[in-house]
């Protein structure tokens, strides 16, 4: 069995890792200091689809897998263990449910506003 990452599974982990460093990691011990929640990252995460990883391309999300996700996790949480427990938390929440029911026209909508990190309940 292969177990080497794809070059867009290598891709994508540079990616990621390149923004934990450079978005994430520069206010992460001040975050936990003061137990703060960073709502500054999460459009800069919805721009890169990472709050709609799971989501299909059709309705806007990246379309991504298991591997892909775990990817991102550990990339995250290499620099920031609660900011990938954040983003673990919100990836497989209300738009995967409304997709999952076959709910198309709620689904859209709700996955738009969800992927840019509008109307999800923690703040601005």
């Amino acid at each position: 069995m292969d177990f080497d990452l794809t070059d867009e599974q290598k891709l994508l982990q540079q990616t990621i890792r390149d923004f934990a460093k450079t978005e994430i990691a520069p206010g992460a011990a001040d975050r936990d200091e003061k137990m703060s929640f960073p709502h500054e990252l999460i459009p800069k995460m919805a721009v890169m689809k990472l709050l709609g990883i799971a989501i299909p391309e059709k309705l806007g999300g990246a379309g991504l897998g298991a591997m892909e996700t775990v990817i991102v996790l550990e990339e995250i949480g290499r620099v920031d263990g609660a900011m990938a427990l954040i983003v673990a938390c919100i990836i497989p929440s209300a738009p995967c449910i409304f997709i999952a029911l076959g709910r198309r026209r709620s689904g859209r909508g709700m996955s738009s506003r969800w992927r840019k990190g509008r109307n999800w309940g923690l703040g601005p």
